[in-house]
């Protein structure tokens, strides 16, 4: 499961993603960064290059994960800039 929301200051918006959170059991199946993956693309579509990703309650593991998918750590977030 992941949330995402779009946030808007002024006239520039990014998308921000409150949750992510894959069971256990389907863990290392590349559940969650396929979820990242689409809510991206879809802020994306929507012209917000930026993607904020709370991330104090994810798994230390899975920071490779969101290296690899262009998130870089700033404090308990990751952030993302998209061309």
């Amino acid at each position: 499961a992941a949330l995402g929301f779009r946030t808007v200051v002024g006239e520039r918006g990014f998308g921000r993603i409150a949750f992510l959170m894959v069971r256990s059991d389907f863990r290392r199946m590349g559940l969650g960064s396929t979820l990242l993956g689409a809510l991206a693309k879809a802020f994306a579509q929507e012209g917000m290059s930026l993607v904020a990703l709370d991330s104090a309650l994810l798994p230390h593991e899975f920071g490779q994960s969101l290296e690899a998918l262009g998130f870089k750590a700033y404090g308990l977030r990751t952030l993302s800039q998209q061309d």
